[in-house]
């Protein structure tokens, strides 16, 4: 029996009934609001008619069970207040509940009973019913699943049946009613807390228009009970130090949790955060906000991302921070990109005075050095410099240190390196006069208005171009590095398209692009980049997204993608096929680990409601151990069916022609054609044509026909399942549209 759900509550109601209100905070499921108000019944009825208003609102999204207590309301309607019960039939006939047909079937008694006009009164129920009856109809299959399974099982179905909500159009409160459904039954899964937070806090209202306290009251009742249920969970309460409303209670509440013993870096740097944000939304004095950051200062074993939380209110404030962790950190490339970002000019003279000293060599900052000498040099150092830049270049062939693995052969293309070869130009300049001004160099790209990014062919050619932008007497230009801007985001949520990732980025900076491969490679796996106009702000989004409801949100570095794929390169990655679409992922790793010990177990997240899509990668710490494994998996039997098991290889996949991948085949729509083009719209602008009882849809971008391949096909509409197709996959002749 676990700590706070519906069944441990239940169970210690029945001991102690004084307990209920406490269980009614935490799990506020029909059954113990049944049990509430009949704790309650010796209370005045105007009290009682208010809890049980209280109840309803917090119960009525629990479309399986929320008749129970309905119908205790209705009892006490009729003994206490009759007046109210005609209306509270036609509310509740508004309400999704499985057994819609029986309150339609009593409010026709009722109307009997009462001597009302019977055609009057049950047409416009009837109306009301038809439209309520609908939304459960799309929810018939899901109810059905769920009531036939017991134990993880119905868990598992839940989880599917919460994925397809969250995907659907204005289904805000139909999956908070499953949000609690899961957690009656398993409160202790941490991630789905987060998840149900941040539904409640951002999915409904927008990011930028939060306001505490007014608009996050519902999230702090509901990270209230999620830390009942998890009392030692960091991440749970770095969040509700997010959600405080003052300066004084994130205080108490972080030093009630140091005197818990549950304080790490997490939680240590979101109280951080906590604070700079109150500082901005009410007003807390400078000084304060400088008292709390000196006193927690060296808490934190990389302070520099707290250099990064206090620059956009006080840059001198985050120089001095970086000047007392000198000592500790001055042969740490990543603490003089964060000094570089908050001072330039300061960090080089820094370092180049630590460099004197120490005898130190970070290969970023000799590139900064560099740099700065173009912007500030005599022609004689620009000229010594020039020659300096020739070393920090990669060779073709360079002795291999003993201590370096060897290097996996990827390609024999040369590979860009758009992150660390890119910078940002600020000013009224076309692109033919960028051109002029960077001849005999080689551009890669430019992209952007106002504000664009410059992408060169290698580092040297990056500095000589801010040295000659920054100094072209022609134009009032401001041009600077771009390093560190860009990030890596994986694994956000499925639902989520270009306009989301960009709303959430945003809060941290300013997005100056965003690129998403997965799209335009049609690749299942969601991954995309997202640049900023400066590294602090990309800094800021990393330390306050990455990890957070599954997100991985990185600094993207080109030179790191070889170790995502060692374990495939050196035969050390399994892949396993034939699992159970409803298998979660725990159970999975639960199986798995009774014939192999992996390091590590990839399990992609399924399509159309399901745990996974029938497969999973597991990595090992040698080649042998993944032949032994894939030996033992293969041809074991899980829920009937037959697994298959070999070691991964990398196989180059055929690349679908430009032309055919933005043209779409969609049958088995039925007559929901109008609500079809609806969908097909959120996807992006497109053309259609009738084609031999399905649909060839035509969209003007080669992404969007991809996002509407993986986000519609095998979809229901009005129950049926949405096929669709890539036009080339039927043989047939694409189009393009202007």
């Amino acid at each position: 029996m676990t700590l706070g759900s519906e069944e441990y509550w239940l169970s210690e109601v029945n001991k102690a009934p004084e307990l209920v209100e406490n269980a009614v905070a935490v799990m506020p499921t029909p059954s113990i609001w049944s049990k509430y108000v009949e704790f309650k019944v010796n209370e005045s009825k105007d009290a009682l008619l208010a809890l049980f208003k209280q109840g309803l609102e917090e119960t009525q999204w629990h479309i399986d069970k929320s008749q129970t207590f309905w119908l205790k309301y209705m009892e006490f309607l009729k003994l206490q207040f009759s007046e109210l019960v005609h209306d509270a039939y036609i509310q509740r006939l508004s309400v999704p509940h499985v057994q819609l047909d029986q309150t339609f079937s009593a409010f026709s008694d009722f109307v009997q009973e009462r001597n009302l006009n019977y055609e009057e009164s049950l047409g416009s129920a009837s109306h009301i019913a038809d439209k309520t009856r609908k939304m459960v109809a799309l929810r018939e299959k899901w109810e059905y699943e769920v009531k036939s399974s017991g134990g993880s099982l119905k868990v598992d179905r839940l989880r599917q049946y919460l994925e397809w909500e969250l995907g659907n159009k204005d289904a805000f409160n139909f999956a908070r009613g499953l949000f609690e459904r899961i957690l009656a039954l398993n409160p202790a899964d941490e991630r789905l807390w987060h998840r149900y937070i941040w539904h409640i806090w951002v999915d409904k209202v927008p990011f930028s228009k939060i306001k505490i306290p007014a608009d996050t009251k519902a999230a702090r009742e509901l990270i209230d009970r999620a830390v009942f249920c998890l009392p030692n969970s960091q991440s749970l309460y770095a969040t509700k130090l997010r959600l405080q409303p003052s300066m004084e209670g994130a205080i108490q509440l972080f030093a009630e949790c140091e005197d818990s013993g549950i304080v790490g870096d997490e939680l240590l740097f979101q109280f951080l955060f906590s604070v700079k944000q109150l500082y901005r939304e009410n007003g807390i004095s400078i000084e304060d906000l400088k008292g709390v950051f000196e006193k927690h200062i060296d808490s934190l074993p990389k302070l520099v991302f707290t250099s990064t939380l206090v620059l956009d209110i006080d840059q001198n404030f985050a120089q001095d921070m970086l000047m007392k962790q000198l000592k500790q950190f001055r042969n740490d490339s990543l603490f003089w990109q964060h000094f570089a970002s908050v001072n330039f000019r300061k960090s080089v003279a820094v370092y180049k005075s630590v460099k004197r000293s120490d005898k130190i060599y970070i290969e970023f900052m000799e590139t900064k050095v560099i740099l700065d000498t173009f912007t500030h040099g005599t022609p004689q150092e620009i000229e010594k410099a020039y020659s300096l830049m020739i070393p920090l270049q990669p060779t073709k062939k360079r002795q291999l240190d003993i201590s370096e693995e060897p290097a996996v052969k990827r390609s024999s293309k040369s590979q860009r390196d758009r992150e660390h070869a890119s910078i940002v130009v600020q000013g009224d300049i076309s692109v033919d006069e960028l051109h002029d001004l960077l001849k005999n160099l080689k551009v890669v790209s430019v992209t952007g208005n106002k504000t664009r990014i410059i992408e060169l062919g290698t580092k040297s050619e990056k500095m000589l171009a801010l040295s000659r932008l920054n100094f072209a007497k022609k134009f009032s230009l401001n041009a600077y590095d771009a390093e560190n801007t860009t990030l890596w985001v994986n694994n956000y949520p499925p639902y989520w398209h270009d306009s989301n990732l960009k709303t959430k980025f945003s809060e941290f900076g300013t997005v100056l692009d965003l690129r998403i491969p997965s799209h335009e490679k049609r690749e299942r796996r969601r991954f995309c980049y997202v640049q900023y106009s400066t590294a602090q702000e990309a800094a800021t989004a990393v330390e306050a997204l990455d990890g957070q409801n599954g997100l991985e949100v990185r600094f993207s570095d080109p030179s790191q993608r070889r170790s995502r794929t060692d374990a495939l390169e050196e035969g050390r990655e399994v892949l396993v096929r034939g699992l159970p679409f409803s298998m979660s992922g725990d159970n999975i790793e639960v199986f798995v680990k009774k014939y192999s010990n992996p390091s590590s177990i990839r399990v992609p997240p399924g399509r159309r409601g399901q745990s996974n899509d029938g497969f999973a990668f597991l990595d090992f710490d040698t080649a042998a151990d993944a032949a032994n494994a894939a030996e033992a998996l293969s041809d074991k039997f899980v829920s009937g069916r037959k697994l298959s098991a070999v070691v991964a290889s990398r196989q180059k996949a055929s690349k679908p022609k430009q032309s055919t991948v933005n043209t779409l085949s969609v049958r088995n729509y039925g007559t929901s054609k109008a609500e079809l083009l609806e969908l097909l719209g959120e996807f992006g602008t497109f053309d259609v044509q009738d084609d031999n009882g399905g649909l060839k849809v035509t969209y003007t971008k080669i992404q969007d026909a991809g996002r509407a391949l993986l986000g519609l096909d095998g979809r229901e509409l009005n129950g049926q399942k949405l096929a669709v197709r890539n036009l080339a996959e039927r043989g047939m002749k694409p189009r393009t549209i202007g």
